[in-house]
């Protein structure tokens, strides 16, 4: 954890547990296999559809917690989740909002 992360996290890195986790894969596979579930939040791309793994929006998303527990996996802002971390997740999960064009902004931050 960098001191510009924390900084950026207005304090909430104080209020939460991180964990650091040596070998992602490895962690992610055992994980799955002991019932949780992933999700790996991925941004849509006008015109490109989203990779073949089963999508929701958050919009439409009921609550996954209330059959297994889940991991929400988010990447940085410039690059995302690295694909093979992607790859890896039981499904994705997307924020329909407003689109460059569309209000002039392309994030939701």
């Amino acid at each position: 954890m960098t001191t510009a992360a924390l900084k950026a996290s207005a304090g909430a890195a104080e209020m939460l547990p991180i964990l650091s986790v040596h070998d992602t894969g490895k962690f992610i596979r055992a994980s799955q296999k002991n019932g949780w579930r992933f999700y790996a939040a991925v941004p849509l791309q006008a015109g490109l559809e989203l990779p073949t793994k089963p999508s929701c929006s958050l919009a439409t998303l009921d609550s996954p917690l209330q059959t297994n527990a889940c991991i929400a996996m988010l990447g940085g802002e410039g690059t995302g989740l690295w694909k093979d971390i992607q790859h890896k997740a039981d499904r994705f999960v997307t924020i329909h909002g407003p689109r460059a064009g569309q209000a002039g902004v392309d994030s939701l931050n």
